[in-house]
C-alpha cells in the first residue's frame, strides 16, 4: 500500500490537468455532436429543408480542397444495394483534416483574403453532420499527405449513432485509434492526384434514408446548373448509376450590341446536363458588382435573349452553394455572395432587427440592397435589348409568415418597393398588337389593363 501511494504522488498537478483537459475536450465534442445528432434526428421527417442539405455539404468539402483550380465529383447512389457513396479527386487529407473531420471541428474560416472574400466556403463543421441524415455510420476512404512525408492510404468509420455521451465519445476515440497507425503503413505509391482517391460511403439502411438521398439529388438536378456557374472550381459532377453528368462550360463575356450597365461585369455561364445519352445545355446571365451578383437562366439563340421563369424550388440566395429553404424569399433572380452571412441551418440570412441591429444584419441588408440595384439594371438593360419573357422579372409575391430571419417592414421598403416601381414603369408587357408597354406611366396612371376570370 506504501508503494502504491507514492507512485500515485509521482503524478503532479500539471499531468493530472492536462489529463482533465483532454477529458474535458472530450466530453465538449461528445455533448456538441450529441446536441446536434439530437435535433437532425427530430427534423429528418419534419423539415422540407434538413434533408436537402447533406449534398451541398460534402459539395462544399470538395470545392475547398480543389487542386489547381479544378475539382471533379461523383455520386454513386445505388438504391438497389442501399448505399450512397460520394467521390471527388481533391487534394489529399493533412492530419489536421482527420482530426477535426473525426472530432467534427469547423476549419471554416470567416477572415477574408486580400480579395476581400473568404478562404472556404466551409469544412467538417457541424454541417457535415447533415451528411449523416443518410447514415448515421459512415465509410471515410482517403490519402493522408503531409510536407516531407509519405502517401499514405487509409480508412476508418465515422459513427454518430450514440445516444449517450460515453457511446459518443468511445466511437470518436474508436476513429482515432483507427488512424493511429498512419506512419506504420506503406507508402502509397500509387496516388493519382487526377483519381478519386476520397470517398464518403453511406448504407441507406431505411426508407428515411433512401427518401433523404433521392431529395438531395433532386435538389441537385434543380440547382447545381446555377452553382457551376457560380464556382468555377467545380468541373463536373457525374452521377454513373443515373446516367446523369454536369459539365460545366467555360463563362463568356456579354458579346451584345451594347456593353453591360456601367461599373457591372455581365458574362454567360454555361452547363451541360447529359442524361440517358441526350446533352442539354442551361444559360444563364450574371450581373456582377464587387463580390455580389444576381443571375437568370435564359435560352440563348444567336443574338436573341429570351428570359426563362425561375424554378419555385430553386433557393434565390445562394453563398456560392444554395442556402436550402431561401426558395421563400421573394426575388426574381438568384443572388449569390460569398460574404453572406447564414443561419446556422443555411436556410436563410441574417436580415432581422429595427433597433439594435447587429453586424450580420448589416452586411446581408447590404448584399441584398446591391442585388436589388443589379436588378433595376437588369430590367432596364433587358427592355433596351429587346429580350423576350420579360414578365418573368415581374414574378415576385408576398413575403411568407415563417420567414422569421426577416424583418418585414425592411423588406417591404428595401426589396419590394423599389422592385414594384421599376416593374410597374418598364416596357415589359406584350400588348395585343405586338408592342411592348409599362403598366403605368410616370404619373402613375394605368396605361395596360389585365383581364381576369375566376373561371377560363
Amino acid at each position: 500500500m506504501t508503494d502504491l501511494a507514492a507512485q500515485t504522488t509521482q503524478i503532479g498537478y500539471q499531468e493530472r490537468l492536462e489529463a482533465s483537459q483532454e477529458k474535458a475536450h472530450l466530453q465538449n465534442i461528445a455533448t456538441k455532436i450529441d446536441r446536434n445528432m439530437q435535433e437532425l434526428r427530430s427534423q429528418v421527417e419534419s423539415s422540407p429543408t434538413a434533408r436537402r442539405r447533406w449534398v451541398w455539404e460534402l459539395i462544399q468539402n470538395a470545392k475547398d480542397v480543389h487542386q489547381n483550380g479544378q475539382v471533379q465529383i461523383q455520386i454513386e447512389t445505388d438504391f438497389a444495394n442501399r448505399r450512397l457513396s460520394f467521390w471527388h479527386n481533391g487534394r489529399p487529407f493533412t492530419a489536421d483534416n482527420i482530426r477535426f473531420l473525426i472530432e467534427q471541428i469547423s476549419t471554416k474560416d470567416r477572415k477574408k483574403t486580400e480579395a476581400n472574400t473568404r478562404s472556404t466556403t466551409g469544412k467538417f463543421g457541424t454541417g457535415f453532420l447533415a451528411t449523416h441524415l443518410l447514415s448515421e455510420v459512415v465509410s471515410v476512404q482517403g490519402v493522408a499527405k503531409e510536407e516531407g512525408l509519405e502517401y499514405k492510404q487509409f480508412q476508418f468509420q465515422l459513427d454518430r449513432s450514440g445516444d449517450d455521451l460515453d457511446e459518443i465519445a468511445e466511437a470518436v476515440e474508436s476513429a482515432k485509434r483507427s488512424v493511429a497507425n498512419l506512419d506504420d503503413l506503406p507508402h502509397y505509391s500509387n496516388y493519382d492526384g487526377a483519381s478519386f482517391n476520397t470517398a464518403f460511403t453511406y448504407s441507406l439502411s431505411d426508407e428515411v434514408s433512401i427518401d433523404v438521398a433521392k431529395a438531395g439529388i433532386e435538389d441537385l438536378r434543380n440547382c447545381l446548373p446555377f452553382v457551376l456557374g457560380l464556382v468555377p472550381e467545380i468541373e463536373l459532377v457525374a452521377l454513373p448509376l443515373q446516367d446523369l453528368k454536369f459539365t460545366r462550360s467555360a463563362d463568356h463575356p456579354w458579346k451584345g450590341q451594347a456593353p453591360a450597365p456601367a461599373g457591372c461585369d455581365l458574362c454567360l455561364s454555361s452547363t451541360t446536363v447529359s442524361t440517358l445519352g441526350q446533352d442539354q445545355v442551361f444559360n444563364c446571365i450574371t450581373l456582377k458588382s464587387g463580390l455580389t451578383s444576381i443571375s437568370i437562366p435564359v435560352i440563348r439563340t444567336n443574338s436573341e435573349t429570351t428570359i426563362l421563369p425561375l424554378n419555385s424550388a430553386t433557393p434565390r440566395l445562394f453563398c456560392d452553394f444554395p442556402l436550402v429553404g431561401t426558395e421563400n424569399f421573394p426575388f426574381p433572380a438568384v443572388i449569390n455572395n460569398p460574404n453572406f452571412d447564414p443561419t446556422d441551418p443555411r436556410d436563410g440570412v441574417f436580415l432581422t432587427g429595427k433597433t439594435r441591429v447587429g453586424s450580420r444584419t448589416l452586411n446581408n441588408r447590404q448584399i441584398i440592397s446591391d442585388a436589388v440595384g443589379l436588378f433595376l439594371q437588369i430590367v432596364d438593360f433587358a427592355v433596351e435589348r429587346g429580350w423576350k419573357g420579360l414578365h418573368n422579372l415581374a414574378v415576385i409575391h408576398q413575403l411568407k409568415t415563417d420567414l422569421n430571419w426577416i424583418d418585414r417592414d425592411w423588406y417591404q421598403e428595401n426589396v419590394l418597393g423599389p422592385i414594384r416601381r421599376k416593374i410597374v414603369s418598364a416596357k415589359i408587357v406584350e400588348t395585343a398588337d405586338g408592342q411592348l408597354a409599362p403598366m403605368q406611366d410616370n404619373n402613375g396612371s394605368v396605361v395596360v389593363w389585365f383581364p381576369y376570370a375566376s373561371k377560363r
